[in-house]
This record gives structure tokens, sequence and C-alpha cells, in this order.
């Protein structure tokens, strides 16, 4: 194998947390195999393997990877991920002076090594107070103790008014009191938090935004009183009856209700808390930690699980303070989450007035605008423009997708801020509530979402399958095609909004297509299917007619049950939920590994069939792990013995479906993909294939997978 096939596989076994394969495989290579980057994972792997059992003995590993890491200090040393590797390995030996010494050099050169300037403010309070770095890492009384104490060094250096803010921390006696009153004892890190500090001074706030004010011990049963004094004058006295929304509140974590005297507040906001939960409905997350958002409408109700242990929030707020994520407002006196890459984005006014003037210019004059108020995900309006002189159709344009720069697999040329249109007959009225008018809006918006929704990309050629046919037609989808002008009476050119220098939207129409047509599209491509538009006079631009000759009509795809036998895949514990995602992700592994599949169509027929049912093997630890689609070939295996992982070995059903009559290779492959994510495999991580076991009665194939080490 090559250094990149190589470093592959390590990477295969990494994602599914194998250590010890990792290891064996790299101390059993030839010389020859082990170069600097190979050598460079055995020194990582040694360190994950006493991060995962650390013990006395365990401490063993820190020393080899130090011995591998001088070994390669010639050609790595002035790295920061060499550094880091140092720093790691002296901090948990308590060599302190030497972790301090190479953390620093990892931040001086520029790394981002996990938790670098925790370690480094840890090293500081151990060497003040006498302690192990492990000890003050760990976190001390409640996990919480240390983290606080950073927490508060940072305030004091960078915002000392807002620390004259806080509130005395709460006695003893206090607490004692409280948790005789509820009848339950607080988690030991929410008492370390109020024998910090308890609360701050009204009219002062600690995060922006929502003006997040630390509640005081002394003040909680009023915030919760005056929480429950909303939701009485909003939802009436037996608001008590009211159930969540699932798609607003975990409800498989959290008690379904809009509140709980159980929920105890140590963040106030304008309409939002956060809480410790004392009544979650797994035992083993006592004292979680919730966020409630306030609705008066009772569907939009949220309240969702931020973190299982308080300390865990406390470290996500530390990190990004270091990180920049967060920083402190002089102004407000107060600390502000500043915006993410995961923000909604939105057109500036100059934007928004230069795509105006655009889409007029190419598309004619808009005539109504049809807001989108309901979407949280993207805020999405359609223009809508009529018939006019130069063309007897209408022309819906989407506003807002152009806003979001869409996430762009390695460098793919396409265009990365777009908006989608669609033509409509003169027919069309913009007026009715009716489905068959209103499916057009409906169907741009939901498209838009998509990239941001699953951060993919869409592009001219792309196909988006409904799961069943467009209201009065016999639609089944969509093909994006791009929205060109004639500058001459045989040359196009694509059309394109240039919002600024540095922003210019491009334009794709969605093209209805029946069943058939979308097959070919898959089998062929979507310029093959758009040579048939043309061979049978469908014009350009496409408008919707739905009596339009079906330009495949009787065109049944070819299978090929060995599609699959050209691709190379190692499982892993992530979950795609986009198949252009997936298959970057397969493409970008089999790169790696030496296998080119340029000319490789992920999209072709592999059964011709909309159901296939999946037997595999996997280790599990309750029947819980199985998806809604799968069942167990053997129900009695948890009447055997587990092995030493508590894990039973077992025999799995899967019945995958296709949104399409028919089920294609890289479909194929994210179902078996995402149905093992959730399951133990050890070594067997790596794709081998499948076997036909037979078809059933209505023709749906069943297949069992082959995994290898």
């Amino acid at each position: 194998m090559n250094e990149q096939q190589i470093l592959k596989k390590i990477e295969a076994w990494d994602d599914q947390d194998k250590i010890q394969p990792i290891i064996d495989f790299i101390e059993n290579l030839s010389p020859d195999e082990q170069t600097v980057e190979v050598m460079g994972e055995l020194a990582r792997a040694y360190n994950n393997l006493y991060w995962k059992n650390p013990t006395e003995e365990n401490k063993k590993y820190l020393e080899k990877a130090i011995a591998v890491l001088l070994y390669l200090e010639k050609e790595q040393g002035d790295t920061a991920y060499w550094n880091y590797r140092m720093a790691y390995s002296h901090f948990y030996l308590n060599n302190l002076d030497q972790a301090q010494y190479f953390f620093q050099k990892d931040k001086d050169l520029g790394g981002n090594g996990n938790d670098t300037e925790i370690y480094l403010k840890c090293i500081e309070i151990a060497k003040e107070k006498g302690l192990t770095g492990v000890e003050v890492y760990s976190g001390g009384k409640g996990n919480i103790e240390y983290p606080l104490e950073r927490f508060l060094n940072h305030l004091k250096t960078h915002a000392p008014r807002l620390v004259e803010t806080l509130l005395p921390a709460v006695s003893d006696t206090e607490i004692a009191s409280f948790e005789q009153k509820m009848g339950k004892k607080l988690p030991e890190d929410f008492i370390q938090l109020h024998k910090t500090f308890s609360g701050q001074k009204e009219g002062s706030a600690m995060f922006n935004p929502q003006f997040q004010r630390w509640v005081a011990f002394s003040e909680i049963e009023e915030v919760q009183e005056k929480w429950i004094k909303n939701l009485e004058d909003t939802f009436g006295k037996n608001w008590q009856t009211i159930s969540l929304n699932e798609a607003y509140a975990d409800v498989n974590e959290v008690k379904n209700t809009l509140y709980s005297k159980n929920w105890i507040p140590f963040l106030e906001g304008q309409d939002y808390l956060i809480c410790i939960d004392l009544e979650p409905v797994n035992e083993e997350n006592y004292g979680q930690v919730i966020c409630i958002s306030y609705s008066d409408y009772a569907e939009q109700y949220v309240v969702e699980v931020l973190y299982f242990e308080l300390a865990h929030w406390l470290g996500d707020i530390e990190r990004g303070l270091y990180m920049g994520l967060i920083t402190y407002d002089e102004d407000l006196n107060m600390l502000r989450f500043n915006a993410t890459e995961n923000a909604p984005a939105y057109y500036t006014d100059d934007e928004m007035t230069e795509l105006v003037y655009s889409v007029e210019r190419e598309f004619g004059a808009i005539s109504e605008i049809i807001e989108d108020n309901d979407d949280a995900v993207l805020k999405c309006d359609v223009f809508v423009v009529p018939p006019n002189e130069d063309k007897d159709y209408y022309t819906l344009i989407t506003s807002g997708l152009g806003a979001y720069k869409m996430e762009m697999p390695g460098d793919i040329p396409y265009a990365e801020n777009i908006e989608l249109a669609i033509n409509l007959p003169a027919s069309w009225n913009p007026n009715s509530h009716d489905e068959k008018d209103v499916w057009a809006v409906q169907w741009l918006k939901n498209i838009a979402a998509l990239p941001i929704t699953y951060h993919t990309y869409l592009s001219g050629g792309h196909s988006i399958p409904i799961g069943g046919k467009i209201p009065g037609t016999d639609f089944v989808g969509f093909v994006l095609a791009h929205c060109l002008k004639f500058v001459k009476e045989d040359e196009t050119q694509p059309v394109i909004a240039q919002l600024s220098e540095d922003k210019k939207i491009h334009f794709y129409y969605l093209t209805p297509v029946f069943q058939e047509e979308l097959d070919y599209k898959l089998e062929h491509s979507a310029d093959a299917l758009f040579d048939k538009f043309i061979e049978h006079d469908v014009p350009y631009p496409p408008v919707v007619e739905v009596l339009r000759p079906n330009v495949c009509e009787g065109y049944v795809p070819d299978e090929n049950i060995h599609l699959l036998d050209e691709i190379q895949w190692a499982f892993n514990e992530n979950i795609y939920e986009s198949l252009m995602n997936f298959w970057d992700a397969v493409v970008g592994y089999n790169e790696k590994m030496g296998n080119d599949l340029e000319e490789y169509n992920p999209f072709a027929t592999l059964f011709r069939s909309p159901k296939v049912k999946l037997l595999y093997e996997a280790w599990i630890e309750s029947e819980e792990q199985l998806w809604e689609y799968e069942k167990l070939v053997d129900t009695s295996i948890f009447k055997n013995s587990p092995n030493e992982d508590g894990l039973y070995k077992a025999e799995i059903l899967a019945l995958c479906e296709s949104l399409e009559p028919t089920f294609n290779a890289i479909t194929m492959l994210l179902w078996i993909h995402n149905s093992l994510s959730n399951k133990e495999l050890y070594e067997n991580i790596f794709f081998e294939g499948f076997a036909i076991e037979g078809y059933e009665e209505d023709g749906t194939p069943v297949i069992s997978l082959k995994v290898g080490t």
C-alpha cells in the first residue's frame, strides 16, 4: 500500500474509535511504509489509547508517544501538531513545565489543538495550588470548581465591570434549606456554581442575545412563579394538560409539559430560561441542562436539552471565550455571542436593491412579492413576474437563498450563491389557494431550503424526486436547468445578478419531470435528458405544461447488481442526510485509496425495485439501537451473555425504501451506511459488497452485507 492508502485505512479506524487496530497495523508495517506521516499517526494512537483508559499502567503509552515524537522531531518539531502531541503526553505524565512549554509553542505556531488554552490555564492553577494538571483539568468539586475559577479569571482580566455585577456565594444552610423544601438533592455542579457566586444584580446581564442574567439562589422560586403566571395568563389554569410539539421539544429526554417546578433556572432571559432538570426522562441524566423558549403558541413552545452536565455547558462557554466566539461588549457590559457560519444569512439593503434590478432586467417587472413568514431555516420570499409583451407565462423567482453561500465540495467550480425560478402558464392564478396553484411556490421554498438544512449545494443538472406526484399532474420531481439568455440567435449566456464585487447570483429553473424522464436522467445524464426535450420540441425556457409529452415514455432503466463492486468505503458513525454530501465523501475516500470514480455513475440502477431488504450483522446493546425500519432476525440473543463491552451479536433485517421506483447504487450504499452508523462493527468496518439471498414474491431483493478488516 502507498502512504495515502495507509493513512485512509487509519482514518477509517479512527472514525470508529478503533485505536488498538491502528497501533497493531502501523507496528506491523514495513520500514518503508512507516513514513513520517504514518508514524505521527502512531504517536497520536498511543495518546488516544491512554485517553480511552487513563490508568497508571497505561501511562506507558504516553511514554511511547513521546519516544515516537522525538524520533520525528527533525521533520515535525516546528509544527503545531507535533508540539500539541508532545504537550498532551507530558501533561498526563504530570511533567507540567514541559507540557506548558510545548502547549505554548503549539499556540504560538497557530495550532488549534483540543483545549490548548484550557490546558495552559489548568497548568497555571495546578502550579499555584500544588495540584496535578489532571486534577485541575478534571474540574474539582462537581467537575466545575476549576472551570468556574478559569471563567472568573478571564472576566477579571477582560471584563472587570461585569465581575462587579455578580452577587456573593450562597451558604451551606441556604442550600440545605432549599433541598429540604424541594425534597430533592441538588447536583454537586449546581451547588458549586452558587458557592462560587449566586446570581447577578438587577438590571445587569451576563449574555446577549436575550439579555441572559444569572439567577440568584434566593430568586429561584420567584422566577418560577413568574414563568408559571405567564403560562396561566396565556394558556389558562389547565396549562399542565398541554403537550409539547415533538418538532420543538426533546420529549424523549424531558418531561412532556410546558414547565415543571423541578426545572431549576440558573439563567433568565427575555421569554427564555436555562435550567437544570431534576426529573429527566432518563434518570442517569439527572441535572441535565435544558433550555425553555416561550411562545404564545403551544406548538412552537421550545424545551430542549442543551447538555447532560452543567460542567459541559460551562466548558463550551469557556472555549467560546478563548476562540473569540464569545466576546465582551463594553458598551452593554455583557458577553456577546458572535455570529457563526450557521447563522441565518440575509441580503444587505444594497444587495436586495441590485437583486430586484437584475430580476426585472432579466425576467420582467415584478408585480408581487409573496413573503415568507413561517420558515426559520431560510427567509425565502418569491418574486412574481407576470406575462408581458416578451413572454406569455409567469416567472416565479426566489429571493433569499442567494444570501447564503452554499457548501461546495472540493474545488467544484459551481456557483456558490443561487436563486431558483419556475415558469408557469398564463392560466396560473397567483391568488388561488388551491393545491394545483400553490405547489409551485411551496416547492420553490422547499428546494431552496435544502442546501441550508442538509449542508449541501444545488446546481444545474441536479434532480430532486419528491416521493409522490405534484398535485394535479403526473410529475414526480424536478431537474435544475441553467437560466440562460440569448445574446445571439444561437448563442446563450447564463443569467447572473452581480450584487457586489464579490457576490454574484446564478439562477436555475425548476423543470418538472415524469418518472421515466427522471429515470433516464439518472441513468444517462441531465444533458441527455435535455437533448430529448429538444428532439420532442419541448421549448426553452421550460414552462410548466401539464399535458406536455413524456419525452422518455416507456423507458425502463437497466438493472446492474454489480455496480457497488467498484466502490471502496469504510463505515463510520456519521449520519448523512444529504445524498450529494454522502457521494462527495465516497468520492473523496476512493480518491485517497487510488480508486478513480470520475467515470462512475452513482445514480445508475442497482435494483429495479423501490424496496430492498438488507441483512447484516452488528453488535448492539439493546433493541433500542434498531431504526424504525429494522428488526432482529433472532429476538432471543439477549438471553445469552453479552461480550466484555456489554454488547450482543445480532443479525438485523432492514427494509430500505427508495423515493423512486428503483434503487440506484449510491442510495443503496447510503441506506447501508446510515443503518450501521449507530452499531458496533469492531474492526470489520470496510465495505466488501453484498450477496443476493433471493427475491420475495413482489420482486423485492433480499441482500446480505459483506464487511471485512
